[in-house]
């Protein structure tokens, strides 16, 4: 009887030792992927589409690197990634190795995927790397097909998480806004789980996103604030301005000015701690769109020029574009018109057409705008007619039917009266079809007018009075008061 009493209790010693053991191992684990975690993201330059991070991958790394090579475990906390790299490749551990290469050069690390995944087809993890690789190399195509081909069934949690996360761009790129939310829903729901907490702020701020698109402000700003407190308990400075900078946008879109400019000055002030040069010049450019809501142009230009500035230095073309574009909408609203045909050439330029057509297209409207003014109606006229074409063949949030009133208001100028209604009628359709009733209203006018001139009173007064329904229906004051003038010249 003693015998067994002291066996039971040496294996309950043992137990409690292995148990105890075990846990400050994981406690070690966790403290050195969360301080690896900030290292590296701090270290990482972002790619077209931000950051390249795997918490599985980052977890594997520590572990590996726990059991075997602590002098490479200690240089990559100091921020030296080659002994682990050479590490990790000589023991042949193809998964750590590639997320860590992806780190440190998501462009060279691509190859490396795609042989991973002829080689292992079943394999879920190494094709969920290789989408998200694709993503943030800015091959978005590529990222879909891929994240499309990981089988649910079979797949990893955390492989089905990227997938979900990964479609919910894709419908959020699509305007699908109710299907993009259940995806991104679905991902947060598998990193959760997993324990990915960086991951699931990520997918925290994409719902916040999708909730900001849709106009449901007040569920973005709680997607949002979620994102924000994740990444503050991680203490990722670099991800807690990003969601800062997204309150700082969602507020000014619903003029709260103040408590924008504030999330702006907090997200700068962390970019600033983290010398994220590139980080601090794109809230830079979001400063200056709210500068420019508040119509203190003067200081909405000079913030413009200091991004810009940054970015030239740092080579970040997309970022020189959009401070372009937004010296073009201060170029407009300064009506220098010279001066917006040289800024919306220099955006156009180094916008990608196929992922900023939108962007393109408003900035050749307006320069065609800037032409009109200028009376160069040629100039306009070219420009005008590449934008009908162009977005005519790709969807687009454009709406076409600008460019056609402004075709019909140069044809109208040029006393060309039957080629300008031609081009309102056009316009009209357009606008009918995006249920846009108050800029139809506005067609309808000009075609009242071109009728009016031709003698057909009768016609004239009848687009009139369908013209007023419409700015009466939108309780567009102006619009209405005009149209009831121009009824009153018929009497």
């Amino acid at each position: 009887m003693k015998y067994s009493l002291y066996i039971i209790i040496f294996f309950a010693i043992v137990s409690a030792i292995w148990l105890g053991a075990a846990f400050l191992r994981q406690l070690k684990e966790d403290m050195l992927f969360k301080i690896l975690a900030r290292r590296l993201l701090s270290k990482q330059k972002p790619a077209e589409n931000g950051w390249f991070f795997s918490s599985v991958g980052l977890s594997e790394i520590v572990r590996r690197l726990t059991q075997n090579n602590h002098q490479a475990l200690n240089l990559l906390i100091k921020g030296k990634m080659t002994a682990a790299c050479l590490s990790l490749k000589k023991k042949k551990l193809a998964y750590p190795y590639g997320i860590l290469l992806t780190i440190y050069n998501p462009r060279k690390s691509e190859k490396m995927w795609q042989k991973l995944c002829l080689k292992h087809p079943k394999n879920s993890l190494y094709r969920a790397e290789l989408a998200k690789c694709y993503l943030i190399n800015g091959k978005e195509s590529e990222a879909f097909t891929t994240a499309e081909s990981i089988k649910e069934k079979s797949a990893s949690r955390y492989a089905r998480g990227v997938k979900y996360y990964i479609q919910s761009i894709e419908m959020t790129k699509a305007a699908e806004m109710n299907e993009a939310s259940q995806h991104a829903s679905a991902a947060l729901k598998c990193f959760e789980k997993e324990r990915c907490l960086i991951e699931a702020g990520i997918a925290y701020l994409q719902l916040g996103t999708i909730y900001r698109v849709s106009a449901v402000s007040d569920v973005a700003q709680t997607m949002f604030e979620s994102a924000l407190e994740q990444f503050r308990k991680l203490q990722i400075v670099e991800l807690q301005a990003e969601a800062l900078g997204n309150l700082g946008m969602l507020t000014a879109a619903q003029n709260r000015f103040e408590e924008a400019e504030s999330y702006f000055e907090k997200a700068l002030n962390l970019n600033k701690s983290a010398n994220r040069k590139r980080g601090e010049a794109e809230i830079l450019n979001q400063q200056a769109l709210l500068f420019l809501a508040q119509k203190n142009i003067s200081k909405a230009r000079k913030t413009t020029e200091k991004a810009l500035e940054t970015h030239q230095k740092l080579h970040n073309l997309q970022g020189q574009a959009f401070s372009w574009d937004i010296l073009s909408y201060i170029n407009l609203f300064q009506q220098k018109y010279d001066e917006l045909i040289f800024s919306a050439k220099k955006a156009i330029s180094l916008y990608n057409p196929n992922k900023n057509l939108s962007a393109i297209l408003e900035l050749k409207y307006m320069s065609a705008s800037a032409y009109f003014e200028l009376g160069n109606l040629e100039s306009a006229e070219k420009l005008l007619r590449q934008i009908t074409k162009q977005a005519t063949k790709q969807e687009s949030c454009f709406h076409v039917a600008n460019a056609y009133n402004l075709l019909g208001l140069i044809f109208l100028q040029k006393k060309e009266l039957k080629r300008a209604k031609g081009l309102f009628m056009q316009a009209v359709s357009f606008e009918e079809r995006n249920e846009r009733f108050n800029c139809a209203a506005v067609d309808y006018a000009n075609i009242a007018l071109i009728e009016q001139e031709c003698g057909n009173l009768k016609q004239a007064r009848k687009t009139l009075e369908l013209a007023l329904e419409y700015a009466q229906n939108f309780e567009a004051d102006e619009l209405v008061q005009h149209i009831q003038n121009q009824l009153k010249q018929l009497d």
